[in-house]
């Protein structure tokens, strides 16, 4: 029992002086040195000489070469910390042990081992060495951010390509008539999914699957023709040798018997960057003059985009958003797409009411006065909107009042504007 307590002594006595320490049994503790802090890995200028230390592993070098980040072990060390370190994952301590091959086993690796690190610590060591200033870690870094590219826009809103109409001298560029609903002939106004009957058949060229547009005459434009309304679009469902069944698939207004019918053609929508603007009073160019002809009602929009109601007659007058019918075209330059400005030419002659003070018997507040002033020629031009084309033919055009300053009447004058 003896010697069995004292083999346990001895090996006790042992490990504690191979741990460095010096406690012993039955002594106290000495006071212990302040621990300094690691020395910050470096990459030195010049080939840096390793100190002679105590190891299991003699076969490290003897000198660090120049411009080599490296790192001496210190107590505590693994080379798992060390990879976490400078590598940012503990997981690569492998790329250290393949830099240091005099390390037998990398579980064992000594204080003074000097330990070449991977060329991607580099940086960290930089960091480490060189700790930013307070300023610098205030500085928001700059960053590149390309410019979004330019927004563009339509012209128009689509349902105004699809349900403006045209003007034309007559009805003779159609081929094709609505000959009246599957319902019955009690039944006048047709509209999306409704069934009607054409006049026309396989003898006429019409096909299942063709799409006809429909028009209505909506009556005579002063100088320039008739202006035929788009109603909507059907679609050939069956054919017969002279009468078709087609459905209607979209409607900007109800279809009636009678209306005429022609082959859809594909509708592109222009767009832009911005919308031109001129000053009310601003001064422009005028070489090429037209005047309004005619405009019509401002149209009611359903959430689906179609056109639920409209007026049919045409009105004298007109503001933002409504269409407008001018006697100018593609013989004068326009196109879809091409700018308006829209103006009036005011007199000066023209009775302009005042405000006076005229002393009355019973009465003693402000009175209108109104002077006559001498007839004189047209001042600036006053401009009352902008408008963008839609539809063009040779001598007439259909645009759009996107901006308006002032009410813009039939008989007002129009011109092409380049901004």
């Amino acid at each position: 029992m003896g010697q069995r307590a004292h083999a346990l002594r001895w090996a006790l006595g042992l490990w504690l002086t191979l741990s460095g320490s010096h406690l012993l049994l039955g002594q106290a503790s000495p006071p212990q040195a302040p621990k300094e802090e690691a020395k910050p890995p470096v990459t030195a200028e010049q080939p840096t000489p390793v100190a002679p230390h105590w190891t299991r592993n003699p076969g490290y070098p003897t000198e660090i070469p120049a411009h080599t980040p490296y790192h001496i072990v210190e107590k505590g060390d693994t080379l798992w910390d060390l990879a976490g370190k400078y590598l940012n994952n503990p997981f690569l301590w492998p790329q250290i042990w393949e830099l240091n091959k005099y390390i037998k086993d990398p579980h064992w690796i000594y204080p003074g081992d000097p330990l070449i690190l991977p060329t991607a610590a580099a940086e960290r060591i930089a960091e480490k060495v060189a700790p930013p200033t307070p300023e610098e870690e205030k500085r928001v870094p700059e960053v590149a951010i390309p410019p979004p590219p330019p927004r563009e826009y339509d012209i128009a809103e689509r349902w105004y390509f699809e349900c403006t109409g045209e003007v034309m001298e007559n009805a003779g560029a159609f081929r094709y008539r609505v000959a009246g609903s599957e319902v019955g002939p009690w039944h006048m106004h047709m509209t999306t999914d409704e069934v009607l009957f054409i006049d026309a058949g396989e003898a006429e060229g019409l096909q299942p699957g063709d799409r006809l547009v429909a028009y209505h005459d909506q009556g005579p434009v002063p100088g320039l023709g008739h202006y035929f309304q788009r109603m909507g679009v059907v679609e050939v469902l069956a054919t017969q040798a002279h009468t078709s069944l087609a459905i209607v698939v979209s409607s900007c207004m109800d279809i009636r018997p009678g209306d005429y019918l022609r082959a859809e053609e594909p509708i592109s929508v222009p767009k832009v960057r911005t919308f031109p603007a001129v000053h009310p009073y601003e001064d422009f160019p005028r070489e090429t003059v037209g005047q309004i002809v005619a405009t019509h009602d401002s149209l009611a929009v359903a959430p689906r985009g179609q056109i639920v109601t409209t007026r049919r007659d045409f009105f004298a007058s007109a503001a933002e958003g409504q269409a407008i019918i001018v006697d100018i075209g593609k013989d004068h330059g326009l196109d879809v797409g091409s700018w308006l400005v829209v103006y009036q030419e005011r007199h000066a002659g023209r009775p302009v009411p005042r405000a006076g003070y005229f002393p009355a018997p019973r009465y003693e507040g402000p009175v209108r006065e109104v002077r006559e002033l001498p007839v004189e020629p047209p001042v600036q031009p006053h401009v009352t909107a902008m408008a963008v084309v839609v539809r063009v033919g040779p001598n007439w055009a259909i645009a759009k009042i996107y901006r308006s300053w002032d009410v813009t009447y039939v008989g007002d004058y129009v011109t092409p504007y380049a901004p």
